[in-house]
């Protein structure tokens, strides 16, 4: 006790007098100096000192550094991490960055490409026509640009050490809209599309022009998740400015020329694909095409002379492709030369017999000829049903066969003796094809005896599988006659609309199935989609109003009903 009361008194004196406190503690410590083994401390932590006089070393010299010298320096160590997602340069100066794209800037000075253009699927069309600007980049400039972008395309693959650098480069720099559409690109990739959206749209307003690459990845998600319109404006704007981009897919600009050519614009959509032309070839198919659409021959006929050349001097030096001989007998039926078209794609097969498109050229070389066999007389129409049959088997799937079968069952009427008589010698041959069973079959349909068109049209199927014609009438067929049947009529119709989605016919067909099975709801779907394809279709209309009022849809139904006899009424004047 005397002890401790000994230590507290001592405490509280020390205390009472501040002098003999500060004495005390320069005493102790200056005992704990002197014993502590400093130079064995020092020896065992000098790399945590090391690194932390490392650490304070570079704060303070980061922190006298300007914002474009760090910019410098990250852009080194992107370009090291990711020298083929970046292609050239990451340019510290933002103005040079942009000044590219933003305005309206060819696309030739645009260096960057990014995965925007790995997802389109296959679709249709062509481009603006604008003209591209050269400002002050040379050819041989330009040149390295085109070449530099193409690693791009692999941006996805990303480590994390090379997306902490570019996510550093926007914070220094976030004007630069490289850095800005590359970071974008990583959220998507993680599953952040809203966000990637909002920072494509940042560099690629709605309004003018802007990084073409954004342009061209909004417009690919625009196209993946919503329906194509013509009369869309954004996205017009971004397919027009994702057009002025070197390295933007070939299907988006074939997607930007068709709704050009469904704007009436056909002369902007030759132009967009003209320009194309001169990055991938196919389009310069998609342009002869066009031409041949509206009839006019003087480009058709420059732009196959030219594509042509080519291809023949590929094919003396023994390098032509099978995309080559594609392109060539594609040409050649352009040009109504079915023959040379036929020899050409029948040599691509034998490189490439699973080919689809050269199956349909050669599809589409013997319809051809059949077209130019038809003679009529007074007794009838004269055919080669050999050339037709030869069509069929080539490529089922072909439409344009389909289409002659139909028209030459509307002609057998008066036809029929030589018609009949053709099909009968097949039958006895017991060599029937299958375009013998499906004239025999739409004509038993056409009598309205459907339960025969039934066996015509299975073994039809057999023979010619995937033929929408055959399978649309098979599916209303067994609807009609086998209500057992009826899911097996529905799996058959979704086919045939599947291998041909834009004819009204086999929606109107889907409609009429779901009907007959009580689905009125989607037979109203099926007959809508048919209608948006051709609002001209008064059967339709009237199977669709009928549907309504079985719905209790009354109101909707007296509109189709008005619009119905309108149409009617325009067509008796």
């Amino acid at each position: 006790m005397r002890t401790e009361t000994s230590a507290w008194e001592s405490a509280l004196s020390m205390l009472l007098k501040p002098r003999l406190l500060l004495q005390g503690f320069v005493e102790y410590f200056s005992a704990w100096v002197f014993t502590r083994p400093w130079l064995r401390l020092m020896f065992f932590n000098s790399p945590i000192i090391l690194l932390t006089l490392t650490a304070a070393g570079l704060v303070v010299y980061g922190s006298m550094l300007d914002n474009r010298t760090l910019v410098e320096r990250y852009a080194d160590w992107t370009n090291e991490e990711l020298p083929q997602a970046l292609g050239d340069r990451v340019s510290s100066d933002s103005s040079k960055a942009d000044s590219s794209v933003d305005g309206g800037a060819s696309a030739e000075t645009v260096t960057p490409s990014g995965t925007a253009t790995d997802n389109v699927g296959t679709v249709t069309t062509n481009n603006s026509g604008t003209d591209q600007p050269t400002g002050g980049t040379d050819a041989g400039q330009s040149a390295t640009n085109r070449d530099s972008t193409r690693g791009l395309s692999n941006i996805g693959d990303v480590s994390a050490y090379g997306e902490l650098l570019l996510r550093r480069l926007l914070q220094l720099q976030d004007s630069n809209s490289r850095i800005t559409y590359l970071v974008a690109l990583q959220l998507a990739a993680k599953g952040r599309a809203g966000q990637a959206q909002q920072m494509m749209r940042r560099v690629a307003p709605e309004d003018r022009s802007g990084f073409a690459p954004a342009h061209a990845w909004l417009a690919i998600d625009r196209l993946r998740t919503g329906e194509v319109r013509p009369d869309d404006v954004v996205l017009n704007r971004d397919l027009s400015e994702a057009a002025k981009w070197q390295d933007t897919n070939p299907d988006l600009l074939l997607i930007y020329a068709n709704l050009l050519e469904r704007q009436n614009k056909v002369s902007e959509a030759m132009s967009v694909l003209e320009q194309g032309g001169q990055r991938d070839s196919k389009l310069n198919i998609a342009l002869a095409q066009l031409a041949a659409r509206h009839d006019n021959k003087q480009r058709l006929e420059r732009v196959s002379s030219a594509a042509k050349e080519e291809i023949r001097a590929r094919m003396e030096d023994g390098s032509a492709t099978v995309e080559d001989l594609i392109q060539l007998s594609s040409l050649f039926l352009l040009e109504d030369e079915p023959e040379r078209a036929l020899k050409v794609a029948e040599m691509g097969l034998e490189k490439d017999p699973v080919s689809e498109q050269l199956r349909r050229n050669v599809s589409e070389a013997y319809r051809s000829q059949y077209l130019k066999s038809v003679q009529l007389s007074g007794e009838g129409a004269t055919v080669n049903l050999s050339l037709l049959d030869a069509a069929l088997r080539s490529d089922p799937t072909n439409p344009g066969v389909s289409v002659e079968v139909a028209r030459l069952i509307t002609a057998g009427k008066e036809a029929t003796p030589k018609l009949r008589a053709a099909l009968e010698e097949q039958l006895a041959n017991g060599l029937a094809p299958a375009l013998t069973h499906i004239l025999l079959a739409l004509r038993a349909l056409q009598d309205g005896k459907i339960s025969q068109a039934v066996p015509h049209l299975k073994l039809a199927d057999k023979q010619a599988p995937n033929n929408p014609m055959i399978l649309n009438n098979l599916a209303l067929a067994l609807a009609m006659t086998t209500p057992e049947d009826i899911d097996e009529a529905l799996k058959l119709s979704a086919r045939a609309i599947s291998y041909a989605p834009q004819d009204a016919n086999y929606r109107d067909t889907l409609g009429e199935i779901r009907a007959l099975n009580g689905d009125f709801l989607g037979a109203a779907e099926s007959y809508e989609s048919a209608l948006e394809l051709d609002n001209t279709r008064t059967e339709t209309r009237s199977k669709l109003a009928a549907v309504y009022r079985k719905l209790g849809l009354d109101d909707m139904a007296s509109v189709q009903e008005k619009r119905l006899k309108e149409l009617q009424e325009n067509r008796q004047e």
